[in-house]
């Protein structure tokens, strides 16, 4: 298992885009606050059921990691382009997308997303 901030995240990233979500949902504290632009999540099961609809796949290419410890908490934030295909088939890229993580004893405690693929319109291309 990953043991670093960075690989944490790096390995729940992964899992999750991978949809391997018992895998991924080892990276999370039991009380794992998951906020996104759709809303605020329970859990990966709860998110996943939210995002449904929106698009057929979805992938990241990350620009930049970056670190800041805080107490017992290292921040993670990961920025970078957003790639995949709308459910019209429609191929997009180079989304902008901002993700914030906190990592406390090698789990993942909270989880901020921010993106632009909502006001890009890519979403509803034809």
């Amino acid at each position: 298992m990953a043991t670093g901030p960075i690989d944490v995240v790096r390995s729940y990233l992964a899992a999750s885009g991978e949809r391997r979500l018992e895998e991924a949902t080892r990276y999370l504290a039991s009380d794992a606050v998951l906020v996104f632009p759709q809303g605020r999540f329970r859990d990966l099961d709860e998110m996943t059921s939210a995002m449904a609809g929106r698009y057929r796949s979805i992938g990241k290419k990350h620009d930049t990691w970056e670190t800041m410890a805080s107490g017992d908490d290292v921040v993670v934030v990961t920025t970078g382009r957003l790639h995949g295909v709308n459910t019209r088939g429609v191929a997009f890229e180079g989304i902008r997308f901002c993700d914030r993580f906190v990592v406390r004893n090698h789990l993942i405690v909270e989880q901020h997303v921010w993106n632009d693929l909502a006001e890009s319109g890519v979403l509803e291309r034809g």
